[in-house]
Parts: C-alpha cells; structure tokens; sequence
C-alpha cells in the first residue's frame, strides 16, 4: 500500500528530474539552439547510385558535319572496357572491331555520303558501373564532277559463256594510289566457288576473270558497292541504286578454235568436238590476229563498212557489206560472220579483210550455238593480238594477270553467296 510518504518522494524525484533538465537547457546559447533544430528539421537522406568513372570519347567529334566517308569511327574508353557499340546509319549498322583490350573500337566499312550516323557506346569501369554516350554525325556530299559511277559487263540477268569475265568500267579515271581501295569494295561470289582475281587494264577499266575457264552453270554474284571509296584526290564513288549484279554460266561449255593453216574452224562442247567447219581468213597485210578471244557481241545483221577500219572509199580494197550472223571478237573490228561471197575459198585460201567467214547455213549453226562469253582461239597467223583490243583477259600467263592487281595478294577462291 502506498504510503503519503512514498508518493511525496515519488513527486520530489521527478521535480528534480525536471529541474535538471531545465538546467541544462538553459546552458544552450541561442546558436546552439537554431542549429539542433535545423538538424533536427532536415530531411533524412539515402545515399543515390555512385556515378561510374569510365569515360568515353569518339571521332568524328559530336556534330561533326561534312566527314570524310572513308574516315574510320573510333570510340575509346579510359578508366573502362567497351561493352557495347553501335553505329547507325542509313545502310545499316556500319561494321567494326573492337581492340583485344576492349578499350577501343574502330569501324571497317566505308560510311555513306551525305548521310547522318548516331553512335551508342557503353562502357563499364572496374566497379561494374556503367557509362553511355550518344553522339551523332554527317558526312560530306561531293559536288557530281567530285563522283565516280560504274557499270559493269555483264549484265543483270545475263547467261554467258565460260570466258566471260567481270568487267566493271568506271566513269573517271581511277588514281594509282586509289586502285586497291576501290578493289577492296567490289566482290566476286559464285557457286561453286572459284579461284580469281581483278587486273587493271587501265584507269577507267578492272577486270576479274578465274583462273581457269567458269564451270558450266556457275552462278555469280558482282558486288559493286563503291559508295564512299575514294578514288582520288577529290573522287569518291557514287551511290548505286543497287549494289550488286548476278549472271549465270551456260550449262554447256562451248569453246572454238580457228585454225588458219587449215583454214578450219572446230567447235567444242564440254570438250566434245562437235562440228568442223570450213572458214576463210585475213589475207597477207589483213592477217586475222592470233590469241584466245571472247565474243563481245552478236548481230543476227550488221553493216560492215571498211572505212571504220581506215580504208578509204577510193581505195580498191574499200567494201560496204551487210552481213548475216556476225559475232564481234575485237574492237577493232573482227568477227566471224556469213560470207557467201567467199564460198569458194572457203577451207582452201585466206581472202579476208581479217574476219572469219563461212557459209551462211554454217554462220548460222554457229550463230545459235554460240552466246557472249564463249572462247574462240585463232592459231596459225603471225599477227599478235594487242593486249586490250577485246576481252583478251585469257592471254595472260597466270602470274601476270595477279600482278595487275593493285592489291598485289595472292588471289582466294570465291565464297559462295
């Protein structure tokens, strides 16, 4: 039972309590005061995410404009490793490497022109924390006489024969110092796959032709994408609308040789002899030319005039003709054609101007057997064929035409599309 004793002690214990307190609060000054109570007020704050010490940096700079199309991208990351890098373009994620340290990244495709590129980069740093960069750039749009086009031969679509090579002509000339970039932008696929390589016949002209004759049915992809390469000083190529080419090999290989001495011409399929046909050629001072030629065209009628071989109408030697199934073998100006006129010499005497002639029943067999593309060899003259006067890729030894290149490398066979 409580006593009134216990309950005044109770009372004076918790008086002095008070007191006390009240003591030492008074001891605060007035500063001291504020400043607990501003305390007391703030905000209990969580600490946020640490911030990551990798740094990245890029060439081109951001919003650098009018860049060069073959400059390289680079994207570098110090106190950090590059994790991720993508460079966006109008073509498509352009291509790169990313160096064995991880510290640098570097493009390997040429860049478009006149086109916009956004680069994401991210890096880590040795705490595991994260960094990303956006940045963005153009490139330069050359003025039209600053642009190189290309076309090629053969055509789209095209079904050819097993000579034909790759012909790619370029509308300006291409610069020495340039040549092996352009090789490096343009292609050759096929299946099966095949051992080539490109030769430079001269600035405006780079031919590939295999090592040995196409197979029969060969399928061949030409990339032709020269977008952004420069081709000199101040050339770079152009834009294509479509960027590669396809043709096809005849399913037949069909090879011919002109034998002048015998004054015969002997058709091969796939090795097969299978016609012989009696022929006339070039006269002495017209001789037909030597060497392995490929047919550039075919004309089922075409007017052969002497003058565009430099005879003059005045001259006796001058004719005007109209000729039947004629297959153009030189540019300058020899083909294997219908030549009634000469059917008697023909298999007996060389009477020609320098073309092959025949029977018009035999010009015309070899007429649809034929295609662009297919070999016909002339042996027995003792006039050279001039490098150049045609598709006279196939008079090359080996090892000269790989020299043409301007790559210099030993050639590799074709992938296969």
């Amino acid at each position: 039972m409580r006593t009134a004793e216990n309950l005044r002690r109770r009372v004076l214990v918790v008086a002095v309590v008070v007191a006390v307190s009240g003591t030492l609060a008074g001891c605060q000054t007035e500063g001291e005061r504020l400043r607990d109570q501003a305390e007391a007020d703030a905000p209990i704050e969580s600490a946020g995410p640490a911030a990551s010490v990798a740094e990245i940096s890029v060439t081109p700079l951001p919003g650098a404009a009018d860049v060069a199309p073959d400059q390289p991208v680079t994207v570098t990351a110090v106190s950090g490793q590059l994790t991720a890098v993508v460079v966006d373009g109008p073509s498509g994620v352009v291509s790169g490497a990313l160096g064995a340290d991880r510290a640098t990244w570097t493009s390997t495709g040429l860049l478009g022109i006149g086109a916009s590129y956004a680069i994401t980069a991210t890096a880590v740093d040795p705490n595991g924390l994260e960094e990303t960069m956006r940045s963005s750039f153009t490139t330069m749009t050359p003025a039209v006489e600053n642009t190189v086009d290309v076309s090629m031969s053969p055509l789209e679509g095209e079904t050819v024969g097993v000579g034909m090579p790759v012909v790619l002509y370029f509308s300006d000339p291409v610069e020495d110092d340039h040549r092996g970039a352009v090789e490096e932008q343009v292609a050759v696929t096929s299946t099966p796959s095949v051992e080539g390589a490109w030769h430079w016949i001269d600035a405006e002209e780079l031919h590939w032709r295999p090592r040995e004759l196409w197979p029969a049915g060969t399928e061949v992809t030409v990339d032709l994408d020269i977008e952004g390469v420069r081709a000199g000083a101040e050339l770079w190529g152009g834009k294509r609308e479509v960027p590669s080419r396809d043709f096809s090999i005849t399913g037949k290989a069909t090879t011919s040789v002109v034998n002048l001495a015998e004054k015969s011409l002997k058709v091969y399929q796939d090795e097969a002899l299978v016609r012989t046909i009696p022929i006339t050629g070039g006269k002495p001072g017209w001789e037909t030319r030597n060497g392995t030629k490929v047919i550039l065209e075919k004309h089922e009628d075409k007017v052969m005039d002497g003058a565009t071989v430099g005879i003059d109408p005045g001259d006796p030697e001058y004719y005007r003709l109209d000729v039947e199934y004629a297959l153009r073998v030189t540019w300058s100006g020899e083909f294997l054609h219908s030549a009634p006129w000469s059917q008697g010499a023909q298999g007996a005497d060389l009477v020609s101007h320098g073309c092959v002639g025949m029977s018009e029943a035999d010009a015309a067999w070899f007429f649809d057997l034929t295609t662009r593309g297919d070999i016909v060899t002339v042996t027995g003259s003792p006039r050279p064929l001039e490098k150049g006067n045609g598709y006279t890729d196939w008079n090359y030894p080996w090892e000269e035409w790989i020299a043409g290149s301007a790559l210099a490398t030993t050639p590799t066979p074709t992938a296969t599309p």
